[in-house]
């Protein structure tokens, strides 16, 4: 089965939290957005094959009040 490519959001999500301030560890963003560790560290990663666009949105909302 072809997987298909990611989208836009995916995208620029995983670009924001790649890009993010080294000070901006994992577990803070955990803590402050309730996604588990685990699930960032994946995403972060691209070990995720589909991951849940309801969190990417969490995901990405958090990055661009944190990274402005």
């Amino acid at each position: 089965m072809k997987r298909d490519k990611p989208g836009q959001l995916h995208t620029e999500t995983l670009t924001l939290l790649k890009q993010r301030s080294k000070r901006l560890l994992l577990t803070h963003v955990s803590e402050d957005t309730g996604l588990p560790y685990k699930w960032l560290w994946m995403f972060e990663h691209e070990r995720i094959d589909d991951p849940s666009v309801n969190r990417i949105e969490i995901l990405r909302n958090y990055l661009l009040t944190k990274c402005a």
